[in-house]
């Protein structure tokens, strides 16, 4: 890649080897001034300097509350961009974690309707995605180590580009099972949470806005960039939750028809059981594909960090092979109806 030197900074240049005098005749004055750049551009000795003619002096004025940025290529104030978070990673068969370019390499010996996809890699980086699994409950990421070592934070949105808030603090867990640790749960509230969060393992986003059969978009920014400016995030990651693919209904359907499967598409008493197990401590899964519901003072905000999973989530998945769906329930929202950080902190 060519080294490259804005017009910004040639102009500064310019403006203090070999700016014009002030001029003076009669009842006139000619304030000293530049003309920078010239159009196109000119390559040599390995370096390429891009131009635009007539271009104004760059740099910023302010007064009051407002600020004036000059030039046609405006000296930028920042502009770093945080790398896309990454999903979680930990689906496998026969031990190993399965890589992807489609669906249909995640879905190989699963049967189409089972709740698993491909989630590309990030369009920078290129190479192989990974195979996801749906939730009920939950969204979940991983550390992104291309963001080692800086302050960013994560917002989260709809896919139809409705923002629900900030992923918050992760608060630490021991989730048991077949998931290593350490993992973290967090909720969404409505300030950003800026943190190094290549320190974390995993982390479980559990929320009254995150429930079955909605699409989110998760995306990161670097501290100190603007909030208010769509080109200040990372491209987003989109994770779903259980769609219902079958048709025959998505609430409560958390495993396949072989322990350790991913939801299959059907509600029946093999989800019942699995849930019981978890009850039990002796689950075979993820807990976060278990947890359906939160405490009977909380029910649509999920935790399983703190109750573990309860007779509450036995209920919900009967009700589910009942045929219910998600909004039965007593107490439950859509993802538009719950206010940011409308969940008790978490333990």
């Amino acid at each position: 890649m060519k080294p490259q030197l804005s017009l910004g900074a040639v102009a500064l240049i310019l403006a203090a080897s070999s700016a014009a005098l002030a001029q003076t005749g009669g009842a006139y004055t000619m304030d000293r001034h530049t003309v920078d750049g010239g159009g196109g551009v000119s390559q040599g000795s390995g370096y390429e300097l891009s131009g635009t003619a007539g271009q104004p002096d760059a740099g910023s004025m302010a007064g009051g509350a407002y600020t004036m940025t000059g030039g046609f290529w405006p000296l930028a104030s920042g502009g770093a961009v945080a790398a896309r978070p990454m999903p979680d990673d930990a689906f496998d068969i026969d031990g190993t974690v399965r890589a992807c370019t489609t669906d249909a390499d995640c879905l190989a010996g699963l049967g189409s309707t089972s709740e698993v996809y491909c989630v590309p890699a990030p369009t920078a980086s290129g190479g192989d995605g990974v195979c996801y699994v749906r939730r009920n409950r939950y969204v979940v990421i991983k550390p992104n180590v291309d963001n080692a070592g800086l302050s960013t934070a994560r917002r989260i949105r709809l896919s139809t580009g409705e923002v629900l808030g900030w992923i918050g603090q992760p608060v630490p867990i021991v989730v048991g099972g077949p998931e290593p640790s350490p993992q973290a749960l967090s909720r969404i509230q409505s300030t950003p949470h800026y943190m190094d969060w290549s320190t974390v393992d995993t982390v479980h986003i559990g929320d009254c806005a995150v429930v079955p059969e909605f699409v989110y978009e998760i995306q990161a920014i670097v501290s100190g960039e603007d909030e208010g400016s769509e080109a200040s995030y990372s491209e987003p990651l989109v994770l779903s939750t259980v769609l219902n693919i079958s048709g025959s209904g998505g609430y409560g359907d958390v495993v396949g028809a072989v322990v350790g499967l991913p939801p299959d598409g059907n509600r029946n008493f093999k989800d019942i059981m699995a849930v019981v197990r978890g009850f039990q401590s002796a689950q075979a899964v993820p807990k976060s594909w278990l947890d359906l519901q939160g405490p009977v003072s909380a029910p649509m905000c999920p935790g399983f960090g703190g109750g573990g999973i309860d007779f509450n989530d036995v209920d919900r998945a009967i009700s589910g092979f009942q045929g219910g769906d998600y909004l039965t329930g007593t107490g439950f929202l859509a993802p538009l109806d719950c206010p940011p950080s409308a969940c008790p902190p978490l333990p």
